[in-house]
């Protein structure tokens, strides 16, 4: 099985697993928004380690510079360092991340998951994604607060969430004290990637497995929406978290995580 990896942003909790042994699994995701969702899906996946270990390896995260980022190689370069070949798991704007590092490096990445994600086409952007979403029920825009750093006549530099839209939003099917850790911890996500339009190629990002993991109570990024990118950019397989809202690592863990697991495991398929 190839390596996976799983970004964390507490690298303190890391260490917990630094003597795990060489044949436990490691995941890498991108989290496109929130780095509190991180830190309480790292917790959930060492309690499920009883079932299947996991090992943690801390990387950064999209939010962590919200201000500054400005394009998307400047984190699927971090790809390029890793030895071996990954699974990627992309959640949120973290789709159109591990979609440009599947381009950039498709021999690295063994798998690519999209976790209630943006799953883009060629020359399409996360913005054009999330505009869907805006024009379905309006949701989204009523939430979103765009930061403006660098004065009111400059384009937006980040995105924020409404604190009062977060658990409608965000956590509609989450535990409250998950909620709540979340709701303190947010930040924002830099908004110049969110528009970048990519070069998506069948060589290159079209040569990578590709699975989506969708979210039945989703109000981010509804169902329809998950299912209409799934129909426009079919992947290999489509799997389904029922009752899971944006967050499944807060309000289905342990489902995520035999999903995970199960995606990891899954052969290639014989050609007939």
């Amino acid at each position: 099985m190839p390596l996976m990896y799983v970004q964390f942003i507490y690298q303190r909790h890391a260490t917990l697993l630094a003597d795990a042994s060489d044949s436990i699994s490691h995941f890498l995701s991108i989290v496109g928004i929130f780095v509190a969702l991180v830190l309480i899906f790292q917790h959930h996946i060492i309690y499920s380690m009883r079932f299947f270990p996991l090992r943690l390896v801390p990387i950064c995260d999209i939010s962590c510079c919200a201000q500054h980022l400005v394009h998307l190689s400047k984190y699927t370069s971090l790809i390029v360092l890793v030895i071996t070949q990954v699974i990627l798991v992309g959640h949120d704007f973290g789709g159109a991340c591990i979609s440009h590092a599947m381009e950039m490096f498709p021999s690295k990445v063994a798998k690519a998951v999209f976790l209630c994600a943006t799953m883009l086409t060629n020359g399409h952007s996360a913005l054009d994604i999330f505009q869907q979403q805006m024009d379905t029920n309006g949701m989204l825009q009523k939430a979103q607060e765009l930061v403006y750093s660098n004065g009111k006549d400059r384009p937006p530099t980040a995105i924020n969430i409404d604190r009062a839209s977060v658990r409608d939003l965000l956590f509609n099917q989450s535990p409250a004290k998950d909620v709540s850790l979340a709701s303190v911890s947010m930040r924002p996500i830099p908004f110049a990637p969110v528009m970048e339009k990519l070069t998506l190629t069948e060589g290159n990002y079209g040569s990578v497995r590709r699975f989506f993991v969708e979210t039945t109570e989703d109000n981010a990024i509804p169902l329809s929406l998950q299912q209409s990118m799934c129909v426009t950019n079919p992947p290999e397989k489509v799997l389904r978290l029922k009752g899971s809202d944006h967050a499944p690592f807060f309000s289905r863990p342990q489902a995520l995580h035999k999903t995970l697991v199960e995606i990891a495991t899954l052969p290639r398929a014989q050609a007939s």
